[in-house]
């Protein structure tokens, strides 16, 4: 899978439409088979949508982004991991041992379902 991390420096860029480059990790088996910076300054929404497409990604993992532009995404065959914060190592890290989900971004349980929060939050629960 080829995901694409628009960056701040080393970190996940808190907004992804005002990060000038954009990180395209391919993941093979839980191993990063590759990594590469990608130029992505002064793109519209629309044209990095378009930019994302044409570069084959399947997941786009980025901070603050607005609900009309997942719903793009998901218009155009992305899925969006938003709300993720951090240094791009950890992201890296979690997003190989299949951790990253939403909202900031690290589920400590990993596996198929990480995409969905446990239900201790809303049992009054630990946080994750």
């Amino acid at each position: 899978m080829l995901f694409a991390i628009p960056l701040f420096g080393s970190r996940v860029s808190p907004r992804c439409l005002f990060a000038e480059e954009m990180m395209l990790v391919e993941v093979i088996d839980g191993v990063i088979a590759s990594s590469q910076n990608h130029f992505i300054g002064g793109l519209s929404d629309d044209k990095l949508l378009d930019e994302l497409v044409e570069l084959g990604v399947d997941t786009l993992i980025c901070g603050g982004v607005t609900r009309e532009f997942i719903e793009d995404a998901k218009v155009c065959g992305l899925n969006v991991i938003n709300n993720v914060a951090g240094e791009t190592p950890e992201i890296l890290e979690a997003l190989k041992e299949g951790r990253l989900v939403s909202g900031f971004g690290l589920s400590k349980n990993g596996g198929p379902n990480a995409a969905s929060r446990d239900n201790s939050q809303s049992k009054g629960g630990n946080p994750l």
